[in-house]
């Protein structure tokens, strides 16, 4: 691949002389006649390497490189000079410069000091990818999965994370919308600046408003001075909204203003402000329905849903659950310092086996639960199992009871076990499982009774 070049000099014959020196085998020499054209030239055009004359008239060789900077700050520069501005030349070095070459200089010298040149280019260019390479990495190392679900995932967050255009994640609680959130701020160009995450649902509107847009002093009681706001503080980097969907209307006409105008107005203040905050926002409800129900402005859901990323729930990806098992596994027996290094073939079939209602996060609680309780180097069923729920193993001891005893000992057993995934696939709601499985509530209510089961103990 050639290399892009341009040439700066108010003298058309020296121009034509350096293009000619370069030739057009190795290089792509483009040419301007002061510093506006070159400026023009590289806002349009992707370059390596610019010779500019030190002296010209209007805009000069230093100034020049000052605008360069500004725009491109890796752009190598290498500076032209006559003997008479040999020292305004290393001043120019120091502003950022990588080279200088004085007039008059045979065509040898030349065609060195520029493969110099863009031989730095190409250790930059090296360097970048392999930076952008390890950043890409560390953003995708927690999106862990196999299955086809996932890895297409990995693939949308590589494909639009550079765009920085508004992004709608959807997915049950607990898919992780928050680890792909942070991968998209990190695959970004935005990187180097904030991430800033908040939870809709875990403030009053009051606070929320006052949390994301700040407050000038005097607003409210307790406003003693003015506060930023998380909005503000994202500047330039990453707003994470979860849980948008549980806004009120009039608390997203607010945030659409931000989202279309790059605007808000801190509480108690009539001064608008602007902001460049990149908007990702998450919800584990249909914000379509809601819009169809009136609960969710139109205007907004489309603003949001420029690039929807759906999760998939864990049941659904049952190939990844071993995996993920395994990386939670090393991660909190490491933390805990545990020495526990396997999962059991009984244990791992139930993790397979399982609805995974609470999905990702459920799992990671189960598996460092197990870490806590177990006495071995291996996590087994006894380990990872809720305590009210049987084993899936288990079988009735003890076959020489009566025969109406042992029945009743085995129908205990499960109705305990049933009542009990019921309510664990529902996360603790007895109307939604009994409605599950098909029973009255009062019905479904007595046999949590019998078999001493609390639905507490799932929410």
């Amino acid at each position: 691949m050639k290399a892009h070049i341009l040439v700066v000099d108010d003298e058309r014959d020296f121009l034509t002389l350096v293009q000619g020196s370069l030739g057009s085998d190795r290089y792509e020499v483009w040419t301007a006649k002061n510093g506006e054209e070159a400026l023009k030239r590289i806002r349009q055009t992707p370059l390596d390497l610019v010779l500019s004359d030190l002296v010209m008239p209007g805009m000069n060789g230093l100034s020049l490189l000052q605008r360069i900077k500004e725009i491109n700050a890796e752009l190598s520069v290498i500076m032209i000079t006559g003997f008479g501005t040999i020292e305004t030349a290393v001043e120019a070095m120091r502003h950022g410069a990588y080279d200088y070459l004085t007039k008059p200089f045979e065509q040898d010298e030349l065609q060195m000091r520029v493969e110099r040149a863009l031989e730095r280019v190409r250790l930059l260019d090296e360097r970048q990818y392999l930076h952008r390479d390890r950043i890409e990495r560390e953003g995708l190392e927690q999106l862990i999965g196999r299955s086809p679900a996932m890895v297409k995932v990995r693939e949308l967050i590589r494909q639009v994370a550079p765009a920085s255009a508004p992004i709608l994640i959807t997915g049950e609680s607990g898919t992780g919308k928050e680890l792909v959130a942070r991968a998209l701020h990190l695959l970004s160009p935005r990187r180097e600046r904030r991430f800033v995450a908040i939870n809709c649902t875990a403030l009053p509107e009051a606070l929320l408003e006052s949390e994301l847009f700040g407050y000038v002093k005097g607003a409210f009681t307790g406003a003693i001075k003015d506060k930023r706001g998380l909005v503000e503080e994202a500047d330039g980097g990453t707003l994470f909204l979860d849980e948008i969907g549980d806004v009120s209307p009039a608390f997203q006409g607010k945030l659409l203003r931000v989202l279309q105008e790059g605007e808000f107005m801190a509480v108690g203040s009539t001064k608008v402000k602007q902001v460049d905050a990149w908007v990702v926002a998450a919800s584990n409800r249909d914000l379509r329905a809601m819009v169809n129900a009136g609960e969710f402005r139109e205007d907004l859901f489309y603003r949001l849903n420029v690039i929807p990323i759906v999760l998939p729930p864990l049941r659904d990806l049952k190939e990844d659950i071993l995996l993920l098992a395994d990386h939670f596994l090393k991660k909190h027996s490491q933390r805990l310092g545990r020495g526990v290094s396997s999962i059991s073939p009984d244990a791992l079939a139930w993790l397979v086996q399982h609805d995974w209602p609470g999905n990702v996060r459920e799992l990671e609680h189960v598996i460092e639960r197990g870490l806590i309780l177990s006495q071995k180097g291996t996590l087994t069923p006894e380990d990872i199992l809720p305590p009210e729920l049987p084993q899936a193993s288990a079988q009735i001891s003890d076959l020489a009871l009566p025969y109406r005893h042992a029945r009743q000992t085995a129908l205990d057993a499960f109705n305990k076990k049933y009542v009990a995934a019921a309510l664990l696939r529902t996360q603790g709601n007895v109307t939604k499982a009994a409605d599950e499985c098909r029973l009255e509530r009062q019905s479904f209510q007595r046999l949590m009774k019998r078999a001493g089961v609390h639905s507490k103990k799932y929410r």
